[in-house]
This record gives C-alpha cells, sequence and structure tokens, in this order.
C-alpha cells in the first residue's frame, strides 16, 4: 500500500474587501470633515456682545495690525481689493463683504477697505468679530 501525501493547500488572504473598507473610511472622513476658513494670517479679532454667524455667500478679506489686506492667504494691495471685488459682486451681486480686521489695525485701513468696496457699488458689509464671554460685557 502506497501512502500519498496530502496535497497542502495553503492559505491566501484576500485584500480587496480590506482596500475597500479603507476607502469607505477614507471617504467618510472626507465628507464629514468641516475645515476652518482661514485666511493665512493670525488675525485678533475685536469681541463684540452682538455678533452673528456668516451666511454662505460671503467674500472674506483681512486687514492685519500692519495695514495689509489679505484674501485667501495671499496679500493683496487695494487696487487687487478692488479687482476681486468688482469680480465677486459681478458673479454674485448679493455677496457680502467680510472684513476681518485686526483690533491692533490703525482705522484708516479699515475705512480705505469699507471705500473701495463701496466704488466698486458693494453695499453689503460686516466686520468679523468673536463673541464677548458675558464677564466683561458692558451692562
Amino acid at each position: 500500500m502506497f501512502y500519498r501525501p496530502r496535497s497542502r493547500k495553503t492559505a491566501q488572504l484576500n485584500m480587496t474587501p480590506m482596500i475597500d473598507l479603507i476607502f469607505l473610511l477614507l471617504i467618510f472622513f472626507m465628507v464629514a470633515t468641516v475645515f476652518p476658513e482661514n485666511d493665512g494670517v493670525v488675525i485678533e479679532k475685536p469681541k463684540a456682545d452682538t455678533g452673528a454667524p456668516l451666511r454662505s455667500d460671503h467674500l472674506l478679506v483681512a486687514v492685519t495690525a500692519d495695514g495689509q489686506f489679505r484674501h485667501d492667504g495671499a496679500a493683496v494691495d487695494p487696487e487687487g481689493v478692488a479687482l476681486l471685488i468688482s469680480r465677486e459682486l459681478a458673479a454674485n451681486p448679493g455677496i457680502t463683504l467680510v472684513v476681518k480686521a485686526d483690533r491692533r489695525a490703525d482705522t484708516e485701513y479699515l475705512v480705505r477697505l469699507l471705500d473701495i468696496a463701496r466704488e466698486q457699488g458693494l453695499t453689503r458689509m460686516a466686520l468679523a468679530t468673536e463673541k464677548t464671554d458675558g464677564a466683561d460685557a458692558a451692562p
């Protein structure tokens, strides 16, 4: 009697379900993640008691403490701000300019930005502020 050795089956690991799961998790986290709106510069916003949340259709321009205008992290000169506002206003007439001015910035730069916006025909403007905690709010 001859004894035949049994053929050994090699174990196989199917990676397809694991890769599918990884891609599903990746897509989930990409969709569920909320990215803060950051204009690339640190701004200390002034505090206000009556602040309200932003609407989705807005144009954000920052004024730094040294008087620079910034949009999407890049420095923009006054002519560039005027061009940016006119372009955005042509695309969306109901757009609101949100000025994120540093509390240490001179008022002159803020007024200059608002003048540029008015010259371009923009009528809806707002200032970005931080909500006060109520402890140091005026009665």
